[in-house]
């Protein structure tokens, strides 16, 4: 019994996992839109309108080739640097602690924010 409930939280553990990475990569995908030059505000059909199935491909095509790459990074007196982590990587880095966030929120007795109660007070009647 103990191994089932454990496995059924692994699997909806793995199921959050892959909706937070969707999540993120869905923001990725719409900052890369944005970065190559295509904006809401324009009249017309562009890359961040267009479901055709051919600029759908297009836009993952572009995603995956984000999320292979490595950004470069500023070191404060040092110049410029490659990362080490792909942006794949950190997206699931990024998605894993999301997930267990989630779990140890869940897991409370006591919510993370406790609300204050509003103060009623009743008039005096003098």
């Amino acid at each position: 019994m103990a191994s089932e409930a454990g496995g059924a939280a692994e699997a909806d553990g793995g199921a959050q996992k892959k909706a937070a990475r969707i999540r993120v990569s869905g923001r990725i995908d719409g900052g890369g839109a944005r970065a190559n030059g295509s904006s809401l505000g324009q009249c017309g059909a562009n890359v961040d309108t267009d479901a055709s199935p051919s600029n759908v491909k297009k836009l993952i095509g572009i995603a995956d080739e984000m999320l292979k790459q490595k950004n470069v990074e500023s070191v404060l007196f040092s110049g410029k640097r490659i990362g080490e982590q792909s942006n794949l990587e950190k997206v699931e880095w990024f998605a894993e602690q999301l997930v267990l966030e989630h779990q140890r929120r869940s897991c409370r007795i006591a919510p993370t924010v406790a609300f204050k109660q509003p103060i009623t007070t009743t008039p005096n009647k003098s």
